[in-house]
């Protein structure tokens, strides 16, 4: 078991020890300075679908499927506020074209800002994932998938065209992950509620 003790060793000396370090930054990361004029907008966007479930196609979405369409576009909307609207530009149009650079960096140069960056950014979006299951009456892996790839990248594209951050193709893969992700909890959730309520009754 030697390099189960190799492995720990190395996790605890680069992750733990080093990633006190960043602590206050991913603080930030985890707190985003999202402008209350957001929340607002926000808001009435979450009241505005719930109004007018009725104009939501049946075959798309309907009954309790309203509540967390809502719900999961009004999630969509602060991020995009917090990614995008809510940040400055520096003017400089900054990108990284290479996939899986974030990875390189992490092995490399042992950096545990990049890997809680990328820990994050999977997690970010696996709420959408999983409210995406319940929020249309049929959907598969695929299009949820599709859809974070839609959303990844018109971020990407923004922070690109507004210099609002950094665009990568690795920030898109992990949108995409953390779907896949939160797709298969809310597949596990649903299936373990529904064997409840089956032997309930």
């Amino acid at each position: 078991m030697y390099w189960a003790g190799s492995l720990l060793k190395y996790i605890k000396t680069n992750f733990v020890y080093k990633g006190e370090r960043y602590i206050d930054t991913l603080y930030d990361m985890l707190n985003p300075e999202i402008e209350p004029v957001y929340y607002k907008m926000a808001l009435v966007l979450f009241v505005v679908i719930i109004i007018c479930n009725k104009m939501i196609p049946e075959k798309i979405c309907k009954g309790k499927r309203v509540f967390c369409l809502a719900l999961m576009l009004t999630y969509i909307f602060l991020v995009l506020a917090s990614t995008i609207l809510s940040r400055t530009s520096s003017g400089i149009h900054r990108y990284e074209l290479m996939p899986f650079w974030s990875y390189v960096e992490i092995i490399k140069n042992n950096n545990a800002f990049i890997f809680w960056e990328v820990v994050l950014n999977i997690l970010m979006m696996v709420p959408v994932g999983f409210m995406t299951v319940f929020s249309f009456n049929r959907i598969t892996i695929k299009g949820v998938v599709i859809m974070a790839f839609l959303i990844e990248a018109f971020i990407e594209g923004m922070q690109l065209i507004l210099c609002r951050g950094l665009a990568e193709w690795d920030d898109i893969i992990h949108g995409m992950i953390g779907a896949a992700v939160g797709y298969g909890m809310a597949l596990a959730v649903r299936t373990c509620v529904n064997y409840m309520v089956s032997n309930r009754y």
